[in-house]
């Protein structure tokens, strides 16, 4: 496998390609080959270190891919579970809910449902300023949140009966011009803290998110009776580090998405603790 880290090994078809750019185009034969290879002749256990965790990244829905890895598996040491990811919109959730009911067919434990891009949480200073179209009264609401006035993109409402021509023929001069700098000189000038000691948090998905709710991850986890184990933040600086290959906790400690990923291993160790029979290991690896 290649070294992704010194604590992590990584196997994937697109390491033995002529180009990365390559397609595999196999069929189903040619795929559980390579499934069976990559569970049974790579040599994991390199240098006398025995393999703590594999993690299977699977590909979304209910495939041969999965009924192959399960089949594979179950013949060694067996499945310890399945973490379920998820965004919060239906087309995905469609997809996931087929994938609980093929765990429950297969005998595979759920360890529990992630939503992920939960939300997005970012600092006044990383984000663009535009100027709206028409003047916002301040009464027009978010339908989805009485408390919340939001722009029309976003599907809220705008209004320009304003008693102050110049304001509104300002706003509507501007429409739709950049002005990032501009505000973050007015913050500057009228409330510098917002720049140094406060985060803008967002949901991506504009849903209502009740507890109970079953259109929601948390609340088809409930429905599935399997744990929900959290959400994990849209992160730019964990897409930074996916493609420059380096640690986001190591890199960047206080990002968002830190404490949601750290908060779903600790769940995950605690219900799949480390097997400390090294025998019984190695035994499964090589099966």
């Amino acid at each position: 496998p290649v070294y992704a880290h010194e604590n992590l090994a990584v196997m994937s078809v697109g390491f033995l390609t002529p180009n990365e750019d390559d397609a595999i185009v196999w069929r189903g034969p040619r795929k559980e080959g390579m499934i069976r290879q990559f569970l049974s002749e790579v040599n994991w256990c390199a240098d006398g270190e025995i393999l703590d965790y594999l993690v299977v990244d699977t590909p979304p829905g209910t495939s041969d891919e999965h009924m192959s890895i399960v089949n594979h598996l179950v013949r060694g040491r067996g499945v310890d579970g399945a973490v379920v990811v998820t965004t919060s919109e239906e087309v995905s959730m469609a997809d996931v809910r087929k994938e609980l009911n093929f765990c429950t067919k297969v005998g595979v434990r759920v360890i529990g449902v992630v939503e992920n891009m939960a939300s997005m949480t970012m600092g006044f200073g990383d984000v663009a300023f535009h100027r709206a179209p028409v003047r916002l009264t301040p009464m027009e609401a978010d339908p989805l949140s009485p408390t919340k006035a939001v722009s029309p993109a976003l599907g809220g409402t705008f209004s320009n009966d304003s008693t102050d021509d110049a304001a509104t023929d300002t706003a509507c001069d501007g429409a739709g011009e950049e002005c990032t700098q501009e505000v973050l000189d007015l913050i500057r000038t009228k409330c510098p803290q917002l720049l140094t000691d406060y985060l803008i948090t967002t949901d991506v998905f504009r849903l209502q998110k009740k507890n109970n709710d079953i259109n929601t991850p948390k609340g088809m986890a409930a429905k599935f009776n399997v744990p929900y184990l959290g959400g994990i933040s849209l992160d730019r600086n964990l897409l930074e580090c996916c493609e420059k290959g380096v640690p986001l906790v190591e890199t960047f400690p206080h990002s968002p998405a830190v404490a949601g990923l750290m908060r779903l291993v600790d769940q995950v160790l605690e219900q799949c603790p480390p097997v400390d029979d090294e025998e019984e290991i190695e035994e499964d690896m090589y099966m």
